[in-house]
């Protein structure tokens, strides 16, 4: 839905740009306009964008081949396709790093209490997913990849006792934190 949007903004920039540029000639005389061509004008309306674009002559057909039906459906499968691997990667990655979280050695489950002076600090590792992009092969059409990059943060709650500390308030030691990528594969219906 998000790319239809793009397009239609495009075309619509791209036929104000077209019209404004072309009466602007016109009007300072720089171009060499034939009397067989009416000339473009635009009108604006008074919120600022454009009301209507007159092209002259309506039967004068425009310089761009236009797409055909196949072409256009084929375009929107394939625009389809992509917004489903992305929606389908950004799933697996949660799960993936929620899978990292319940197996990481120094996670919330194995958390470590170090003795500092008459204070205890606990600490643990917590897994923060940044981003996941999906690109398709540009050598091989219809085969995707997915780019994972989660960070791995620690985490420290200062307090008089263990337990203040496990029920404390955890805030992520500064400087700690480690970046990640992993690259996975769509293959047989499945990331790997």
């Amino acid at each position: 839905m998000r790319l239809h949007i793009l397009i239609i903004a495009c075309v619509l920039t791209l036929a104000w740009g077209a019209g404004y540029v072309a009466s602007a000639e016109e009007q300072s005389g720089s171009g060499a306009a034939s009397d067989s061509q009416a000339p473009q004008t635009v009108e604006a309306d008074p919120g600022g964008g454009v009301a209507e674009i007159d092209t002259g002559d309506a039967s004068q057909a425009p310089d761009t081949p236009q797409p055909s039906a196949a072409e256009l459906a084929a375009l929107q499968k394939k625009e389809e396709e992509q917004l489903r691997m992305h929606a389908d990667f950004a799933r697996f990655s949660d799960t993936w790093v929620a899978r990292l979280n319940r197996s990481h050695s120094n996670g919330y489950t194995n958390m470590r209490f170090i003795q500092d002076g008459d204070v205890v600090r606990a600490r643990y590792h917590r897994i923060e997913k940044r981003s996941s992009v999906v690109r398709e092969s540009p050598s091989r059409p219809g085969q995707y990849c997915g780019i994972l990059r989660y960070q791995d943060t620690l985490y420290e709650c200062v307090g008089p006792s263990a337990e203040d500390c496990a029920g404390g308030e955890f805030i992520p030691v500064s400087g700690t934190a480690r970046a990640f990528s992993e690259i996975f594969q769509f293959k047989n219906g499945v990331w790997r």
